[in-house]
């Protein structure tokens, strides 16, 4: 009994195994062939890239993202300064390896992070462990990882890599370690999507006409129904060109024959309005407004505006913050960071307002003292001049 008492107090050993590939989830379905949605479709990476509303909200999160710019910062005295005389620097905000410009990385890795949750790249360091590269893993099938004693190892390829070797960002994760597939969670709002996709372009390769049955009340004669069968196989029998040609002709029907329509055509059947309303759902997992994608049914321009500033703050703020904590733990030291080094994006670029907005609050900020003339030409890609570092004292604010 004392012995069952005290064990209690003893460090406990823990290994838990995280993976995309081999989950305890139906996920390993997905990754692999995929999951079957309810729609009768099957709903994997490859097939909701086919989504054009799914592929445009992935490239719109990546390309903004990888558009911003980055920088290595100083925060020293109460003011930040940007530091470029750093391979550090290079290493992020130019390039990340030989053959990827820091666009091109941030692009992949995000492009990862938002379909799969999960954004890895491999940190490969020199003799006395400084960061010299940064190489983005282009299938996270091959990646998975695992806790063991509080430490997480990461097994690329058969490749063990130490916790300091990688790069992860992640999101939704509930365990704070992997995070959760919005596709395969949300499999069956993808898959509707993907089966009205085929259902379309299925009732278009039918000549975009309905299918249906031919009734008779007697019965045909040999010779009627080879020329019935001839004359359908001739219309629809192939898709060769004549019989395109044809399909819209007339079809003669004789001894009675007659059509009857047994699909609903699209509009009967609501479908470009179902269609509609998935791109919109698509749109809200993803957190993109729907003029970013090309969906401007509702936009006007106030609320384009409004819409454009939201989707700055509520979707890539949130993947920002992750990038920079977790360039910050991985690619700095922790000296380094003690002396104020820190990476930061610089969002105003995506914030920018028009010309006349950006002029007016410039002059508030110079006449106030807060900026002076050579920072806010430093915003507008201006030289600076002689004395325009100067700050302007208000009057009624000099003693």
């Amino acid at each position: 009994m004392f012995e069952r008492f005290f064990n209690g107090f003893r460090k406990k050993t823990e290994t838990r195994d995280f993976s995309l590939k081999s989950p305890e989830t139906d996920l390993l379905n997905f990754l692999v062939g995929g999951i079957e949605s309810r729609a009768g479709v099957t709903v994997n990476p490859v097939t909701v890239l086919g989504v054009p509303t799914v592929y445009a909200c992935v490239r719109r999160v990546a390309n903004t993202l990888s558009t911003t710019p980055i920088h290595l910062c100083r925060y020293i005295d109460g003011v930040t300064e940007k530091v470029t005389a750093n391979p550090l620097y290079d290493l992020v905000s130019l390039n990340p390896n030989p053959w990827m410009s820091n666009v091109d990385f941030f692009d992949a890795v995000q492009t990862q992070a938002t379909l799969r949750q999960n954004g890895i790249a491999i940190i490969n360091r020199d003799a006395v462990n400084r960061p010299v590269e940064l190489v983005p893993v282009s299938d996270i099938r091959d990646v998975s990882w695992k806790l063991s004693n509080g430490e997480l190892i990461y097994t690329i390829k058969n490749v063990e890599y130490t916790n300091d070797r990688i790069l992860h960002i992640r999101s939704n994760a509930s365990d704070g370690i992997t995070g959760r597939d919005i596709i395969s969670l949300l499999r069956n709002s993808i898959g509707l999507a993907i089966a009205l996709q085929d259902n379309a372009a299925d009732f278009f390769s039918n000549g975009s006409r309905p299918s249906g049955v031919f009734e008779t009340g007697e019965l045909l004669s040999d010779k009627a129904f080879a020329r019935l069968k001839s004359s359908l196989n001739a219309k629809w029998g192939d898709a060769t060109d004549a019989t395109k040609a044809n399909a819209y002709g007339t079809l003669l029907l004789e001894e009675g024959l007659s059509y009857k329509q047994v699909r609903h055509s699209n509009s009967e059947s609501q479908m470009d309005q179902t269609r509609s309303f998935q791109n919109i759902e698509i749109c809200k997992i993803f957190g993109v407004p729907p003029h970013k994608v090309g969906i401007l049914d509702k936009a006007t321009f106030s609320n384009i505006e409004e819409q454009s500033r939201e989707y700055i703050t509520d979707t890539i703020m949130p993947w920002v913050v992750r990038w920079e904590g977790e360039l910050n733990r991985k690619l700095l030291s922790k000296a380094q960071r003690n002396q104020g080094f820190h990476y930061k994006f610089n969002l105003d670029s995506q914030l920018r307002a028009t010309l006349k907005d950006r002029y007016d609050a410039y002059q508030i900020g110079i006449l106030n003292g807060i900026i002076n003339k050579n920072e806010a030409r430093e915003k507008e890609g201006l030289a600076p001049y002689e004395g325009g570092e100067i700050f302007i004292e208000p009057m009624n604010h000099a003693p």
